[in-house]
Order: C-alpha cells, then sequence, then structure tokens
C-alpha cells in the first residue's frame, strides 16, 4: 500500500502535463482480515488488499474521460485523456473544510494481535452456548478493513481519511417439535473496543430460544404487530438501498409519482458525518463533503440523494452520497419516541404479536411495490404479558398502509449497520399460517 497524498500530488501535475486542462483522482486502499469458524475453533485468517484508482480527465473543449485501475495515477491519467468524448461538469471546487472528529479511524488497530479477535469468536461462541447448549452455531466470521481514501483535482487540494470497521457475522439455529428456527445478525463498529463489549452471542442466541418457547396458536386476519427496534431498522435498511438511483424507493411512491405522506411523527435523517457511523467519511467519490438530508419529515416522503454529476436540477446541493458509479444513502436515524415498548404495549392491551427482529427481510419486502410476504418468528401478547411463541408465521401487508397506521413509537433503539431505529407498534399487517 502506497502513500496515497504523495501519488495523487504527482500524479495530478503529471496529468496536468499531459495537457489535460482540469483533473480529478479518487484512491481507495484497502487492508481485510477474515477468519472463519470451524467446529469449536476459529480458522486460518485470510488478508486480503486492495487499491482502486479513478481518474478523471478534461479537455479544452469540455469533453471529459475516465480511467479507473489499480496502477499509476498519471497511465490512467492518459488513458482517460484518451477516452474524452461527452460533455460533462468539471471537478467540484471545494467549498467546505475536512470535517473533523468523525471518530472512524481506531487507534488500536496497529497493535491488535490474531489472538484479540479470536477471543471474540470464542466469547460469541460461548455465550450462545450459555443460553442454551442444544442451540447450533451454523455459521460465524470474523472480518475487518481499513479504507484509506485521497481525493483530490485540479480545483482542490488533496484530502484523505482513514477509516476501521470491524464485524462479527453469527447464525444461529435451534429446534423445537420438528419446527427449525434460524436467526442470523451481523454486529459491525468503528472501533474494536465497542465490538468486544457487545453481547453478540447472547442476543441472537436468545431470539432462537424466545421463538423455541411454547407454542401457541393464532387465528388468522389482521393483526397488530410491535416491531423491535432490530425489525424497524432492518426494514429501514431495505428501504434505504432504493434511494441508490437518486429517486425514491418505489415502495415510498404515491400512484402520482410523488412520495407518500406517512405517519407524521415519523422522522428519517441520512446523516454522512454522523461520529462513529459506520458510512460516515469526510468526502464522496465525487469530493464532495456529505449533507444531512431529512429523507422523512414530518412523515412527508419526498427528499432525493443529489449527485454532483448526474440528475442534478438547476440549484440542486449535491448532497454527497456518491459511492461508485452510483449514490448510497449513509447513517439512517428514525426518531425515536418517548416511551419504552414495555410501557407501550401496558398502555394499549390487547393481542398483538412481537417481532424481535426479520430473519429474512430481504426476500419478504419487495422495495418496488412496498408489497411484505414473508415468514416470521415472535411472540403473541396480551399487552406486555407474553402468551407464547409462534414459528414460521406468515405475515403480509402492504408497507404504505403500515407506515401509515403506525399507532406508537417506542423510546427503545437498535442499530443494524448503518441505521439506528426505534421499537415501532403498526396495523396495517394480516398473519395466517
Amino acid at each position: 500500500m502506497g502513500d496515497v497524498m504523495k501519488d495523487l500530488s504527482e500524479g495530478l501535475s503529471a496529468i496536468k502535463a499531459l495537457g489535460a486542462v482540469a483533473c480529478e483522482c479518487l484512491i481507495t486502499e484497502r487492508v481485510g482480515l477474515r477468519i472463519g469458524w470451524k467446529g469449536r475453533v476459529p480458522s486460518e485468517p485470510q488478508q486480503t488488499t486492495s487499491r482502486t484508482v479513478r481518474v478523471g480527465a478534461w479537455t479544452s473543449d469540455s469533453s471529459a474521460g475516465w480511467a479507473e485501475g489499480s496502477g499509476d495515477v498519471a497511465k490512467l491519467g492518459r488513458k482517460a485523456l484518451d477516452a474524452t468524448g461527452a460533455h460533462a461538469a468539471g471537478p467540484v471546487v471545494m467549498d467546505w473544510t475536512l470535517p473533523k472528529g468523525l471518530s472512524i479511524d481506531d487507534r488500536r488497530h496497529a497493535s491488535l494481535e490474531l489472538a484479540d479477535r479470536e477471543d471474540v469468536l470464542r466469547s460469541v461462541y460461548a455465550s450462545v452456548k450459555d443460553v442454551d447448549s442444544g442451540l447450533v452455531v451454523d455459521r460465524m466470521e470474523w472480518s475487518e478493513e481499513r479504507v484509506v481514501r485521497g481525493f483530490g483535482s485540479s480545483s482542490m487540494p488533496p484530502q484523505h481519511e482513514a477509516g476501521t470497521v470491524y464485524r462479527v457475522s453469527v447464525q444461529v439455529t435451534g429446534s423445537r417439535d420438528g419446527e427449525r428456527v434460524t436467526f442470523s445478525a451481523t454486529h459491525a463498529s468503528r472501533r474494536f473496543a465497542s465490538l468486544f463489549s457487545m453481547p453478540i452471542g447472547t442476543r441472537v442466541a436468545r431470539r432462537v430460544a424466545n421463538a423455541l418457547g411454547e407454542g401457541v396458536s393464532v387465528e388468522p386476519g389482521p393483526m397488530r404487530v410491535m416491531l423491535g427496534s432490530a425489525a424497524t431498522a432492518r426494514l429501514l435498511a431495505c428501504l434505504g438501498a432504493g434511494y441508490a438511483n437518486g429517486e425514491l424507493p418505489g415502495a415510498l411512491l404515491g400512484a402520482d409519482g410523488s412520495g407518500l405522506a406517512l405517519d407524521r411523527r415519523l422522522h428519517l435523517i441520512d446523516d454522512g458525518k454522523l461520529p462513529g457511523g459506520l458510512r460516515t467519511r469526510a468526502f464522496d467519490d465525487q469530493g464532495v463533503c456529505p449533507q444531512a438530508v431529512m429523507l422523512w419529515r414530518n412523515g412527508q416522503v419526498g427528499a432525493r440523494l443529489v449527485p454532483y454529476r448526474g440528475q442534478m436540477a438547476k440549484g440542486d446541493r449535491p448532497t454527497g452520497h456518491a459511492t461508485g458509479t452510483g449514490l448510497r444513502v449513509s447513517n439512517l436515524t428514525m426518531r425515536a419516541g418517548a416511551r419504552s415498548l414495555n410501557a407501550i404495549a401496558i398502555a394499549l392491551g390487547g393481542r398483538s404479536i412481537y417481532i424481535e427482529d426479520f430473519q429474512d427481510i430481504d426476500s419478504a419486502l419487495d422495495t418496488s411495490t412496498g408489497r411484505f410476504n414473508g415468514r416470521v418468528h415472535g411472540r403473541l401478547m396480551e399487552g406486555n404479558k407474553v402468551l407464547g411463541s409462534v414459528r414460521n408465521l406468515r405475515l403480509q401487508g402492504q408497507l404504505s398502509d403500515v407506515l401509515t397506521s403506525v399507532v406508537d413509537i417506542a423510546s427503545d433503539t437498535d442499530r443494524i449497520g448503518a441505521v439506528d431505529a426505534p421499537g415501532l407498534v403498526v396495523d396495517g399487517f394480516s398473519v395466517s399460517r
């Protein structure tokens, strides 16, 4: 791995010397490590390294060309000049200062030993067995990545940032009366100490154990649902992927193509500079500083992600979400309520299904239409009293109906990946076997 700032400075000067009237360069260097789990011991670690360089060059007639590879910046600059053709906006002019205090680089990373990582996996395995020795750890993996990014252009001096991400993924399975229950989870953090202290195995194992409790039957038909904070976060993560093309997710569009009006208590913000956030960064892949975007304000869906180049209306300010050749939401946060889910359940009374987490929401939710149709595990509740467990229950509904039928928003929050969300109590779902 090289010196990113030196490569940027020398490379940009060389491209200018080749005859470019303007140029820009993004360098991304990654060092990764993966450790699997076999039986009851960690597997051999696998280390990966990569380097990606993307160069843009402009000629005197404002035509632009791009080239991407892993080698010398100047050579890629020559390829970019040879590829010039269509007109494109020139390099972004920096009207911001590099954000500080983002808390995305773990100072401890360089001093970590292999044994430190393996201890996390052993701890997760042991905590699963502490909950129930009969549970099976199907899969477990440690992964980490340190990323150094540098961006510079003929319009702004080179900038760089470094960040670390640690992840632990685990899948746990249990069975009762011939029914299998599987939950998987991935916990991630910018800091090793934070991930080490998370009760990762305990949380996943308890979800499986709760679903394996004494079963009860549920009458088919409309059913109030209490979504745990993890379930809400997964739902929002799926919807967030629909913002990738600069448009609104199909699930959130009305018949006239505009954003839906959801429950007025729903507020969702995208903040690419959230300290310690998994998708926090100082600049996007076009050199733009991330801006906070209120995706849902008082329940109204309407705000979009805006690239510096591409479908940008006159007067729009780029939001700093460019990733590769597309757009990606950064850190999503939904505003929490004032009471715990337990307090809400007591106040509301009546029957509901409590779903702590979704085990396969990607196949259950069609983000283009908003149709939800999938199997879930949960518990049948009477107020805050558990009547019994329900396994492989079919849950169906239209997301637009669900998000306009919010009964209450809890104060309990959970972070899944780059999404921080509270628990929700909603109508609009129906259940069947």
